[in-house]
């Protein structure tokens, strides 16, 4: 499974992150995000109980932003959880290389992109470019890491399992464990607004919405609504058909 945030190249305000919970739990895209491509990537080892084949994972961030996650099972078995990290990077590194050809398409460079992996035997068959006896039965095809590190068009750096967010993709975690990770991929905003939310009008008789979110005080008036969805360009529409709506919804499931 790899997933994507935008088909169209566009990154949204707001995007589901799980069909279930679905009024609780969301991606967020923060316009004050610093625009830096970070990625991290993970792999279990023999997880598949039929053909003990490991599984890949992997994430990038544009700052706190997801835009492209990666979780699939391997199509070698791997004979060491060095191997199965190893065919994770390769797997992540080639996704980082398709979205920096992307983003230089609008005129941004983003070279060096820093890889975070949780296996240090990984890091050092990466980074040294002597074929050893102990690499041979890694396939050739993944071995392309080794040249776009040489080529600094990624770095590989260690980071704690412990702060690896590409485990979410696979593994069961506790609550406490989840919340701590969460804030880098989802963060469940919606149940904050909707248990705060309040009308209020103004002197100026204008109704509006306030609530707070992560101790920040948030106003939604119909003005700012359709400034944002940009109900008032000239392709803009003033409201939506409720037959439209339902029809729409009902695609979704």
């Amino acid at each position: 499974m790899t997933g994507f945030c935008s088909g169209h190249h566009v990154l949204p305000l707001l995007t589901v992150y799980t069909a279930h919970d679905l009024l609780y739990i969301c991606l967020w895209y923060s316009k004050d995000s610093p625009l830096e491509l970070v990625s991290y990537t993970d792999s279990d080892y023999a997880g598949a109980t039929l053909d003990r084949k490991s599984t890949t994972k992997g994430c990038q961030f544009l700052g706190n932003r997801l835009i492209s996650w990666q979780c699939k099972k391997q199509t070698v078995v791997a004979t060491s959880t060095t191997e199965a990290e190893y065919v994770a990077a390769a797997n992540c590194c080639g996704q980082v290389l398709w979205i920096q050809n992307q983003l230089l398409d609008y005129g941004y460079n983003f070279m060096s992109t820093i890889i975070y992996i949780d296996n240090t035997s990984t890091i050092c068959i990466i980074e040294n470019p002597v074929q050893h006896s102990k690499t041979k039965h890694i396939e050739i095809r993944h071995h392309f890491i080794r040249d776009c590190n040489t080529k600094k068009l990624i770095q590989m750096a260690k980071i704690d399992t412990q702060l690896n967010v590409a485990d979410l993709l696979t593994k069961g975690f506790d609550a406490g464990r989840f919340q701590y990770l969460k804030p880098e991929v989802c963060v469940s905003f919606i149940r904050q607004f909707w248990r705060s939310a309040e009308t209020v009008t103004d002197d100026d008789g204008f109704v509006k919405i306030h609530a707070t979110i992560d101790g920040h005080s948030l106003s939604i008036s119909e003005g700012s609504l359709r400034r944002h969805l940009k109900l008032d360009d000239q392709d803009g529409i003033t409201s939506l058909p409720t037959t439209e709506i339902r029809c729409s919804m009902a695609l979704m499931g």
